[in-house]
């Protein structure tokens, strides 16, 4: 696949999120040579006629693909059906909240021809080198884990690149989609074979069965890092939120009521919803929030003390730089 002309790569917007992430889409354009196809999730009108004015001007290269729903559809839903209608080799997806600032494509896709599944994408305000891998005792497989305690390589979802006839073999044979899963929900014969493995959890995130039943089936998995890619990270989460019945509340919480506060609320939350994770479990993801809420911050306002608490010099050095090349685009 020559320099991946013929790759096309899906990119989802959500109602709420387009004026702020179509800036961006220039730079994947410019650094790169790959088709893609942008999806419409509950956009507005005006936001359709700005996804359709720019796939225009960019005819060759980006087409659109409107859901023609009114209502948000989960994630894992709009990933489904692209999949369905997917017919080439690879099957390609990304967040909409991604920059480009160099060849992107040549990092996450190398090593391309010996792989059935290639991921990259991690978010900046992510710690990758010391959470890559989930600790044996945790409960909750959430997205930013690529790797268990024994090594088995699942990957990512922020942006995934598979072989399409495999994917859809595993699919089919296992009677499983991207949906996220709860243990019980889970067949027993694949559980038999998530205990074998020491993978039993009580939730699964968007897509994480699905790479684990391929990588115990044998398919070689790459996660590459990729320094050209810029990923900022739940900022279409953030997007739904700002067009919900309590948008206002959330983001007046987001930025005005103590971070430790939102995090512990968001631990309790996660403990009383039966996921049963475990106390170091719960420090670390109010620590992951805390981590998100600093990089938001640092990166849309001008709060540099909290981002100085948090991250190293080198993560305030590279978010400087990423704030550096939004707001070029943002400015033209």
């Amino acid at each position: 696949m020559k320099k991946f002309e013929d790759l096309t790569i899906n990119i989802i917007y959500v109602k709420g999120s387009v004026n702020a992430l179509l800036p961006l889409f220039d730079s994947l354009l410019k650094n790169s040579q790959c088709q893609f196809q942008i999806i419409s999730n509950a956009c507005t009108q005006d936001e359709l006629r700005s996804l359709n004015a720019y796939c225009q001007r960019n005819s060759e290269r980006v087409k659109l693909l409107d859901l023609m729903v009114t209502t948000i559809m989960p994630h894992h839903e709009v990933i489904n059906v692209l999949l369905e209608n997917e017919t080439s080799d690879w099957f390609c997806f990304m967040d909409s909240d991604c920059l480009a600032t160099g060849d992107f494509l040549g990092e996450w896709l190398f090593g391309m021809d010996e792989s059935q599944a290639l991921f990259t994408g991690f978010p900046i305000w992510y710690d990758y080198e010391n959470f890559k891998v989930i600790p044996h005792n945790y409960k909750v497989l959430f997205g930013e884990y690529c790797e268990s305690h024994n090594g088995v390589k699942f990957g990512i979802t922020y942006c995934a690149c598979y072989r399409t006839t495999i994917l859809k073999q595993v699919m089919k044979e296992f009677g499983i989609t991207f949906q996220r899963y709860l243990w019980q929900n889970i067949p027993r014969s694949i559980q038999n074979q998530l205990m074998s493995a020491e993978l039993r959890k009580e939730f699964y995130d968007t897509g994480k069965l699905i790479n684990i039943l391929m990588v115990l089936g044998g398919a070689k998995f790459k996660v590459n890092e990729s320094h050209s890619l810029i990923h900022l990270g739940g900022i279409s989460q953030l997007a739904e939120k700002r067009i919900s019945v309590f948008g206002s509340l959330y983001v007046y919480t987001r930025f005005k009521v103590p971070k430790f506060v939102i995090g512990a609320v968001k631990m309790i939350r996660r403990l009383i919803s039966g996921y049963l994770i475990t106390h170091n479990e719960a420090i670390q993801l109010v620590n992951f929030e805390r981590r998100k809420l600093a990089a938001e911050q640092f990166i849309f306002t001008n709060n540099f003390s909290q981002g100085l608490k948090i991250f190293s010099q080198q993560e305030i050095h590279r978010m400087k730089v990423t704030k550096e090349k939004i707001l070029k685009i943002y400015n033209g």
